[in-house]
């Protein structure tokens, strides 16, 4: 296959990406690229499908950009890197974000396009989109944004990627097609992926999880990308391995915990899966001892931001710890002056790669530059360690150590002990600040609880200082598409 566009009006950071993909679409073009709900498309059809994406999308969407709202297909994966073809810096969007997250981002960034998989959620939201165009698997819409600012827009940027949100509202991040080709490489320097690997991909593709080891790292090793077409059960999840024939799956944690829990799975259902890969958020070590007794195989983890990319990669060997740094990565621990603790001991993470992002995209000018040190490491707001062996592992994150009155305690601990309490799903623990002086806040997702309740266990259960000087019962809490519970104050 002949890429269909001319060289000479892209820039060489656009071509690098563009040819790079391209060039291994004609070295597997026959093999079978993607795979969905018992239908595949080869490398070939993949390709063509990316350059009638780029032709379709292009005329439509300005140089501000847009947002893409993905589902798990094929046709959100052209459409994506087809907009990256037509230098129309795709977004790549968290399909769980309602409306007002989607309104509330696109002012901020000040596009007004959003294309749209009609698979995901929001196209079939209760919101009258104004629609501009169409196929029969994508929408594309216009929203009522009316610029009123210039955001500066990196020269070399190819595409956008945001944070989780965990902390706050999500930060949107301009990557160079560099960075997306030297993260799939330094990637596949540690999972060995090759053009007969099927991996299913049981994580959304705007997460970090799938984004940094089953698109382009699978394409590039002319591997089998296989889409979950279902729901994430066990049994629809255990259907999806044997017919696909998969040989690694790629899931949030608490997919290894539902497959734990159901009785219909046994060794031989996953004999053919030589590799598990897990991520995005903490696998506890319980689930890793269990697994590893029941299916005689470890499970794969990595450290990785977005901001950075993939950094770590432990194959399953390890047990709590997340590996050593990938090609291409180095990792440093430095002091945390702000919560005073020792270099010798625990301190904060500091990475370099070579697939860090250029620099924020925002309305405000925060710049990535505030975060990286005079070696250029990124420290990040991870406190963590390297043991005796050098490998990397994690404690906690500085924005989760609160700090009240001078006294400092981890805002998980409080979180594990309230769900505990009954009738409490999950919980989420802050500091919110008063007229004087910041309070201890906990939003608690609960069916039936009340406030009062809650309150009592609390008061039973949890030192007289770590008691919540607040609490609010809410029926859910907003979440990743990962499954991390993010902000409330970001709905």
């Amino acid at each position: 296959m002949n890429i269909s566009h001319n060289d000479s009006d892209k820039n060489e950071n656009m071509k690098n990406m563009i040819d790079h993909l391209f060039s291994r679409i004609e070295d597997y073009r026959s093999l079978t690229a993607v795979e969905l709900g018992g239908l595949d498309w080869t490398y070939r059809q993949f390709g063509e499908m990316i350059l009638q994406a780029g032709s379709w999308l292009g005329p439509l969407v300005n140089q501000r950009g847009c947002l893409v709202v993905p589902a798990n297909t094929i046709h959100s994966i052209a459409c994506f890197y087809g907009l990256v073809l037509a230098e129309k810096l795709p977004m790549l969007s968290d399909p769980t974000w309602g409306i007002s997250e989607i309104l509330d981002i696109a002012s901020r960034l000040q596009t007004e396009i959003v294309v749209l998989d009609k698979r995901s959620s929001l196209a079939s939201a209760e919101y009258t989109f104004k629609v501009i165009s169409e196929s029969p698997e994508m929408l594309v819409v216009r929203l009522p944004i009316l610029p009123k600012r210039e955001i500066s827009v990196h020269k070399d940027a190819a595409f956008v990627r945001f944070t989780s949100g965990s902390s706050g509202r999500p930060k949107a991040l301009q990557f160079d097609s560099r960075a997306a080709i030297n993260a799939a490489d330094n990637w596949l320097s540690g999972a060995k992926l090759s053009s007969k690997s099927r991996v299913l991909c049981l994580a959304g593709i705007s997460n970090g999880l799938a984004f940094n080891t089953s698109l382009l790292p699978v394409f590039l090793s002319g591997a089998a990308l296989i889409l979950h077409d279902g729901p994430l059960l066990a049994s629809p999840i255990l259907n999806s391995a044997i017919n696909s024939k998969a040989t690694a799956l790629v899931g949030f944690p608490f997919i290894y915990q539902l497959l734990l829990q159901s009785r219909k799975i046994s060794t031989e259902h996953l004999a053919n899966i030589k590799q598990f890969i897990s991520s995005a958020a903490p696998l506890s070590n319980d689930i890793e001892v269990k697994w590893r007794d029941k299916f005689c195989i470890g499970i794969g983890s990595y450290y990785g931001l977005a901001e950075v990319g993939p950094v770590t990669f432990n194959p399953g060997e390890d047990i709590g710890g997340l590996g050593y740094p990938l090609k291409a990565c180095s990792i440093k621990i430095v002091p945390d002056l702000k919560n005073e603790r020792p270099i010798h001991d625990h301190g904060l993470v500091a990475v370099k790669t070579n697939s860090m992002a250029l620099e924020y995209l925002s309305e405000d000018n925060h710049s990535i530059n505030k975060n990286i040190d005079a070696d250029g490491y990124f420290v990040t707001k991870d406190i963590g360690y390297l043991d005796h062996r050098a490998q990397l592992k994690i404690s906690a994150r500085v924005d989760r150590v609160l700090n009240i009155a001078g006294k400092k305690f981890s805002a998980e601990e409080i979180e594990r002990v309230i769900k505990m309490a009954p009738g409490v799903s999950n919980v989420w623990v802050g500091l919110e600040q008063g007229k004087i002086d910041s309070f201890l806040v906990a939003y608690v997702e609960t069916e039936n609880s009340t406030d009062d309740e809650i309150k009592q266990f609390c008061l039973k259960t949890l030192k007289p200082a770590h008691v919540p000087d607040k609490i609010v019962a809410v029926r859910s809490l907003p979440k990743s598409v990962s499954g991390k519970t993010r902000s409330p104050f970001f709905k």
